[in-house]
């Protein structure tokens, strides 16, 4: 029976983290608003996004939230905010593909997020179930 290895994307193969927090305290300059603390962010991931974006901006108008959260939409998008792969994570993976177990990727990130991700960082090739 073949084995199956489930790993999350964010935080565990691929540092996310950083390019996040680098992405809203981008918005949060840009819109003069204080900038939410790295600690909120993180405890903030996976979370529903525009519960999520409320805790991190709770000074924003509505009108304002609605600008900030289709803004980082939009900029989270751009190269400089990309999440990395971890070091030796993409050799980790093609070597557990190479010993026949299947690898797959639990996110909250939507498809095509996801999709984007793994041509960014290369593991576009079926290197996931």
């Amino acid at each position: 029976m073949p084995l199956l290895m489930i790993f999350d994307w964010d935080g565990t193969l691929a540092d996310s983290v950083n390019a996040i927090v680098s992405c809203k305290h981008s918005l949060a300059a840009q819109h003069h608003l204080p900038p939410p603390q790295p600690e909120v962010i993180k405890q903030v991931l996976g979370m529903n996004f525009e519960e999520a974006m409320t805790i991190c901006f709770p000074t924003a108008t509505p009108s304002l939230f609605a600008i900030l959260c289709r803004e980082f939409q939009q900029l989270i998008q751009d190269e400089l905010y990309q999440a990395r792969l971890f070091p030796q994570v993409k050799e980790m993976l093609f070597a557990l593909k190479t010993k026949n177990i299947k690898l797959a990727v639990a996110t909250s990130k939507s498809r095509v997020a996801l999709n984007k991700a793994l041509i960014d960082t290369g593991l576009s090739d079926n290197v996931f179930e």
